[in-house]
């Protein structure tokens, strides 16, 4: 009863399973660059004509736009409940506040908090409000938290 040649007890570390390798860890995904720049979104028309175009320039105007305080002039085109609004409706755009875009409005504006008193259909406001979404076509931008500046 002698062991053979070579015989060999393994020891724990031997019989313990092999470390598992690491993960690799994935390479960084290249960020790339924005096709609109923040300076190029000051005006109304200009934000309207990106977030219209569709692709990469909607995205990215988008991108920089969604949930940004936005100040703007704009017509009153209606204002729900009448007492106390808390929703208006309002045209922007240039050609809206022509005779030929009479009754339409690209913005409707929700208030943090409703108006002491009712806002007249036709009357010139300055207003702010957070951008929350947008329909393409027709257009329509949606803000929420609202108010009337002076």
């Amino acid at each position: 009863p002698v062991p053979e040649d070579g015989f060999h007890i393994q020891t724990a570390e031997e019989l313990a399973p092999p470390e598992p390798e690491p993960a690799p860890t994935p390479a960084p995904v290249a960020k790339r660059e924005l096709t609109v720049k923040p300076e190029e979104l000051t005006d109304f028309s200009v934000i309207q004509k990106y977030l219209q175009s569709g692709g990469d320039k909607e995205a990215d105007t988008w991108e920089l736009l969604k949930g940004a305080s936005l100040p703007l002039p704009g017509k009153v085109i209606s204002a729900t409940p009448a007492a106390k609004p808390t929703k208006i409706l309002l045209a922007v755009g240039p050609e809206l506040q022509t005779p030929a875009g009479a009754g339409k409005h690209d913005v409707e504006l929700t208030l943090a908090a409703p108006l002491s008193k009712p806002v007249t259909a036709g009357t010139i406001i300055n207003f702010e409000g957070t951008l929350e979404s947008y329909t393409a076509k027709p257009f329509m931008l949606k803000m929420a938290d609202g108010k009337i500046t002076p």
